[in-house]
């Protein structure tokens, strides 16, 4: 019988930028749904790009809506991302108002920019303290890209700030020796994962 192959998952880098926002840059596009590029840059979306902007309060950086009546909108940019890849967002906000509804969206989109589906965390009054969210999904097929989403639709002043992504990658490693099969010259032997030449593929080198 043969062995069933083993999942391994492996955590990569964080491919977001400006989690904090300390640089002070914002784009904008019409709305949410809009396309937006993968150039590290966070996104004004809806109304967040008439009251939307980046402050700085006693050293501390962060993105602020502040609308003297409902409005919604956000701050969103686009990573890289791929099919099978699990992502989890997490961020932090605050409000100065009751009644606010404050949402962290997760959103994949194909090769052509359109959108496969949508992960969300919904966090409802959280007050005045900064309150952590997190939302996760597992990227569907066809995934090209993820789009990052600070959302506020509510009254009053909301700030979001210290957002991280976290990718982890799933696949198999069919011998079971820790590196996955994508990655593995040896997929089927467990004693092998990779060749290592000295001082390099196609220069010779003397052993004395």
């Amino acid at each position: 019988v043969p062995a069933t192959p083993k999942k391994h998952t492996k955590s990569l880098d964080n491919g977001l930028s400006n989690g904090t926002f300390s640089v002070n840059r914002l784009g904008t596009i019409n709305t949410w749904s809009a396309s937006l590029p993968a150039d590290g840059m966070w996104y004004a979306t809806d109304e967040a790009r008439a009251y939307g902007s980046i402050i700085s309060v006693e050293g501390n950086s962060f993105a602020r809506i502040s609308s003297p009546q409902y409005s919604s909108g956000g701050f969103t940019q686009l990573i890289e991302a791929h099919p099978g890849q699990i992502i989890s967002f997490t961020g932090e906000s605050r409000g100065f108002d009751s009644q606010q509804n404050i949402y962290f969206y997760l959103i994949p989109r194909n090769q052509e920019g359109e959108i496969l589906q949508a992960f969300s965390f919904n966090l409802v009054n959280p007050g005045i303290n900064w309150t952590e969210g997190t939302v996760s999904g597992t990227m569907p097929e066809g995934t090209n890209s993820c789009q990052v989403l600070f959302f506020k639709g509510s009254t009053g002043i909301v700030d979001f700030d210290n957002a991280e992504i976290q990718i982890t990658e799933t696949g198999q490693d069919r011998d079971g020796d820790g590196v996955l099969d994508l990655e593995d010259s040896y997929p089927d032997d467990q004693k092998l994962a990779f060749d290592d030449y000295y001082p390099a593929k196609d220069k010779p080198g003397t052993l004395a």
